[in-house]
């Protein structure tokens, strides 16, 4: 009987190295320690924490027109078409160097005036990278649109309380950004947006942008409103465009941090963009113009809230301009993203998948 019982201690004994060894090849495994490669006085890393995040923004899309032209008008001929979008609800995470964001739209606000178009929209953005480099694309289509500046060159608005408005009007856009920070080692963009860092002394960098982008819009009707005709004549029976191309520029970024425990920021981005660009203006009477010009633009974010190494609340805006010109008329399409955004962060291991992409040189660029 006395045999039985060693034979079981050592039998219990041998498992529980064995487990206890495997349990250790498993940690090994998981948890990757890596050097930091920061300065980790400017800023904290949240990369080992899951951040889920949920808010609200309102995605508009503008097209600004004006001209040069010579006309008899004495008031305002700038036109702003502008959609007619509800207020919409957003769900995303962020984890590392990899973000993305869903959506859902609430009721329309009730139009007084009956004249403004429901705008129908489609909307994608995705964000790949770090505080070194980073590529953001996003694709947006929008139908419906009316022109805010109606109350100003509408001489009957005050009368009749009717918006031009053109529900015909389709504007597809497709934009790769892409971005590289020349002071990662201080300064954290991932603490603007994304959320997977903190920034926790007040720091800057310049930075260096390019850019790849395709905008098409067309409409079933003249462009311009009856009411500022004579301001457009140079482009008479206009009804779509297409401008494609690219761009590379540089600017600066600084984030501005408060308090004691340094938990409140306000942070922003600004570039020059000079862009390469192929244009091609039709016609209702189905004439089409081709031309390849040079043109400028600028790239602008803004970002502030609190945040903690749990929790944080941020307000993000941005703002994304290239502009066409066709014989003293130039055409500004562009979003007008702001987000309200509420998150917590949870510590979660690190997927296998991911642990190979750690290891991979892509990462390492980033």
């Amino acid at each position: 009987m006395r045999k039985y019982w060693v034979v079981v201690f050592l039998f219990l004994r041998c498992a529980q190295n064995f487990w206890s060894q495997n349990n250790t090849e498993v940690k090994v495994g998981i948890n990757i320690e890596r050097p930091k490669k920061w300065d980790t006085t400017c800023y904290t890393s949240y990369s080992h924490k899951l951040n889920i995040y949920f808010g609200f923004n309102r995605l508009n899309y503008n097209l600004d027109i004006t001209s040069t032209f010579k006309h008899s008008y004495k008031y305002p001929t700038n036109i702003s078409y502008t959609t007619y979008t509800p207020l919409n609800y957003s769900l995303g995470f962020s984890y590392d160097k990899i973000s993305l964001g869903f959506g859902y739209a609430k009721k329309y606000d009730y139009d007084s005036t009956q004249t403004k178009p429901k705008t129908l929209f489609t909307a994608y953005s995705f964000s790949f990278g770090g505080n070194k480099f980073i590529i953001e694309p996003y694709y947006v289509r929008y139908k419906g649109f009316y022109d805010a500046n109606t109350p100003q060159n509408d001489t009957t608005f005050k009368k009749h309380k009717r918006y031009h408005a053109d529900p015909s009007m389709d504007i597809f856009s497709l934009k790769v950004n892409g971005i590289y920070f020349f002071n990662n080692k201080k300064f954290a963009y991932r603490s603007l947006s994304g959320f997977t860092n903190r920034q926790i002394k007040s720091k800057g960098s310049w930075l260096a942008i390019a850019n790849f982008y395709y905008t098409s819009m067309h409409s079933d009707s003249i462009l311009y409103p009856k009411s500022v005709e004579l301001a457009y004549d140079t482009v008479k029976k206009l009804n779509s465009f297409t401008i494609y191309g690219g761009g590379i520029g540089g600017g600066y970024g600084h984030t501005f941090t408060f308090g004691k425990k340094k938990r409140f920021f306000v942070g922003l981005t600004a570039a020059i963009i000079l862009a390469i660009q192929n244009q091609t203006v039709s016609f209702k009477d189905s004439i089409s113009i081709e031309a390849t010009k040079t043109t400028a633009g600028f790239d602008a974010r803004f970002s502030t809230g609190w945040t903690t190494d749990k929790f944080f609340i941020v307000i993000f805006g941005s703002a994304d301009r290239i502009s066409m010109t066709y014989k003293k008329v130039t055409f500004t399409p562009y979003t007008v993203p702001i987000t309200l955004t509420m998150g917590f962060r949870f510590n979660v291991k690190t997927p296998r998948f991911y642990r190979w992409f750690m290891n991979t040189k892509i990462y390492s660029w980033l």
